[in-house]
């Protein structure tokens, strides 16, 4: 399956079968797990507050600081083992 961060594409090892949050007008959250961090070759720095992912030539960097502001109050998490 292929997952679409931005402009890159990853190839991961899961499937999302149906999500739908009625909470949040911006669609549900995804919480992705380390397998899927180190194909993207995600640095988290804490100290200057970015996310960045990288693939390849392509690199992706978020503003952790700035994105909290916008974060949705739904605080259910669902976890789904094989």
């Amino acid at each position: 399956m292929l997952v679409q961060v931005s402009d890159m594409i990853f190839l991961v090892e899961f499937y999302v079968l149906d999500m739908k949050d009625k909470l949040s007008s911006k669609g549900p959250t995804l919480i992705l797990g380390k397998s899927f961090f180190k194909i993207a070759k995600t640095k988290i720095n804490l100290h200057v507050g970015t996310l960045s992912m990288e693939f390849v030539v392509n690199k992706v960097e978020y503003t952790i600081f700035e994105a909290m502001k916008h974060a949705i109050e739904n605080h259910s998490i669902f976890y789904l083992d094989f």
